[in-house]
């Protein structure tokens, strides 16, 4: 668990927008963080071949609870000229995850598997109604590793994966969950290599 309060004062345009009063800007929140994980880790050793089976599964999650989350145009960091936006924002992120690691030989194998839900809710306090929207979504992010020892010094990897990237959630309910978590695809192919040290 963690608690902080945070207040920015930046001013990217100084007077293009209010050449009057400057255009400075004020960003704060008041953060609680919570979270949690649990994981099971088990190695088999198999008799062909000396090969090995290692697996790890595990669950958990994460809860921001951010308060009075603000963006204003100020002046001299002391005055409020014009509140642009004021809420609560309530965000969860609650997963899980599969790994395997095969080794056989000169052969190293890595599939896995990640499952995350993610839950946004904002609370707009500029509004003189009650405004409160919300947003959800489950994404599925494989992943597969293989990893070749040539020698003693040199290996050879190719190293393939999905993830995502997770968006504010004031951006996500303005978009009415329209990409919600843009998915983000990679992959890494290359060797490394480890000279012997020669001592005198």
């Amino acid at each position: 668990m963690s608690k902080y309060d945070f207040e920015l004062y930046s001013n990217f345009t100084f007077f293009l927008e209010d050449p009057i009063n400057g255009d400075q800007i004020r960003q704060k929140e008041n953060r609680t963080l919570i979270g949690g994980e649990t994981s099971y880790d088990r190695t088999i050793h198999l008799d062909q071949n000396n090969s090995q089976l290692r697996f790890n599964t595990g669950i958990g999650f994460r809860y921001d609870d951010i308060n009075d989350v603000e963006l204003s145009h100020t002046m001299n960091r002391k005055t409020t000229l014009d509140q642009l936006a004021l809420g609560n924002i309530d965000e969860l992120n609650a997963y899980g995850y599969f790994n395997i690691n095969y080794k056989i030989n000169n052969w190293n194998i890595n599939p896995g598997v990640r499952l995350d839900y993610l839950k946004f809710d904002y609370e707009n306090l500029l509004t003189t109604a009650y405004d409160q929207k919300s947003e959800n979504k489950l994404v599925v992010s494989p992943k597969l590793n293989a990893i070749y020892q040539a020698s003693q010094d040199v290996q050879l990897y190719a190293k393939t994966g999905i993830g995502f990237h997770s968006n504010d959630t004031r951006v996500v309910t303005a978009n009415n969950g329209e990409r919600i978590l843009p998915l983000a695809f990679g992959a890494d192919i290359g060797t490394i290599y480890k000279p012997k040290t020669v001592w005198y």
